[in-house]
């Protein structure tokens, strides 16, 4: 009876919450644009998902962040950042946190929303037919086509987002880019997401989100049919650093 009170109480301010989300987002998607237009670059666009954008949303919900390993990494250098996923905030958080520009990995059907699909492709983020082998795989060389160019690109290989906190088993195809190229994962544990803002939903509640980053995980002593060992051992990292967070 508490909780359904509780969800009466806050649908009058989830739904102002939610009407000035889908407001501030359409403006930051729409200058973000204009700025690409005008630069002929995709950084300083990118970057105001970053400084702009994020903080933003984060203030709208009453969202607090830690995060902490950020120190322990060398950001100059181009990465695959693999995190767990728990909610639509996870984005939000990420990238608020991580101090670089982040291209996403995204699912396919994200391609039939007008506005944002424009965004994405704007922004050189890559859409992936899992349904597809032919088309996965054409993804998967521009995946690493960006990575090769000095990019950091962000995975959920969980592939979807989990409904009780826990890390679900990795998908390997991404992470076998990183295998072949000898290209190092970051592996990223968040926390709180699935709390604020539980999955398949747009209800949030105000509290704090937690980062953990990690150290690098060389791949290079990975070959490439190696997918699933790395796949392994990334979400044991991923498991370690979200077992930080929910010990503190």
């Amino acid at each position: 009876m508490t909780r359904i009170l509780s969800n009466l109480l806050w649908f009058p301010i989830n739904l102002v919450q939610g009407l000035l989300a889908c407001l501030w987002t359409s403006a930051c998607i729409t200058l973000a644009l204009l700025v690409r237009v005008a630069t002929g670059s995709t950084e300083r666009s990118l970057g105001m998902a970053r400084w702009l954008w994020a903080p933003g949303m984060l203030l709208l919900g009453g969202l607090r962040c830690e995060a902490r390993g950020l120190d322990d990494v060398d950001w100059t250098k181009p990465y695959f950042i693999a995190s767990n996923h728990q909610s639509y905030l996870d984005i939000i958080l990420l990238f608020r946190v991580l101090p670089v520009n982040l291209h996403f990995v995204v699912k396919q059907e994200l391609s039939k929303i007008p506005f944002l699909a424009w965004y994405i492709r704007s922004m050189g983020m890559i859409f992936v037919d899992r349904g597809s082998g032919k088309k996965a795989a054409a993804s998967v060389k521009r995946t690493a086509r960006l990575v090769a160019g000095g990019k950091h690109v962000l995975i959920f290989p969980e592939g979807t987002r989990s409904k009780d906190g826990s890390v679900g088993r990795l998908k390997s195809g991404v992470l076998g880019i990183a295998a072949a190229g000898s290209i190092p994962v970051v592996p990223v544990a968040v926390d709180g997401p699935g709390k604020l803002m539980p999955p398949n939903t747009m209800r949030y509640r105000p509290g704090t989100l937690k980062v953990n980053v990690g150290q690098p995980i060389p791949t290079d002593g990975y070959a490439s049919d190696e997918r699933r060992r790395l796949s392994h051992d990334v979400r044991a990292e991923i498991v370690r650093l979200l077992d930080e967070l929910r010990s503190e």
